[in-house]
């Protein structure tokens, strides 16, 4: 089976070097790109297609349009959200969205990889309550 491609998006650099280093260590997926900063996602997302986007937000960050536009442009890929409270994202939105989970991004990096890479496997979503 090919592996999936991925790609990272987070305003901090070491925090996406630190999961592209644990996705790699998957052998299901291919990180096609670990440097995206939130401005530049919408495009990088539309050029490369990728199948799997996990996007870490910032604390003061209005999202909403952002996935939306996001989610326009990549209709199949999993879109998975990293913030500090992932409660604070209404969870009807998470539907209309179709997000596959919303992850603390307080969880280190490997547990990520497990969880995105267990998400796809059994077909789950994860959602806060």
């Amino acid at each position: 089976m090919k592996p999936m491609k991925i790609l990272l998006c987070s305003d901090n650099l070491l925090y996406t070097q630190n999961l592209a280093a644990a996705f790699e260590h998957i052998s299901s997926f291919d990180v096609i790109m670990r440097d995206v900063l939130a401005d530049n996602l919408i495009f990088d997302a539309s050029v490369f297609q990728p199948d799997i986007v996990v996007w870490k937000l910032n604390e003061h960050q209005k999202c909403l349009s952002s996935l939306k536009e996001l989610r326009f442009c990549c209709p199949s890929s999993y879109l998975f959200i990293l913030c500090d409270n992932p409660a604070y994202i209404d969870i009807s939105t998470m539907f209309d969205l179709k997000l596959t989970a919303t992850l603390p991004a307080l969880l280190p990096a490997g547990q990520i990889a497990n969880a995105v890479e267990l998400s796809i496997d059994a077909g789950l979503i994860c959602l806060p309550l």
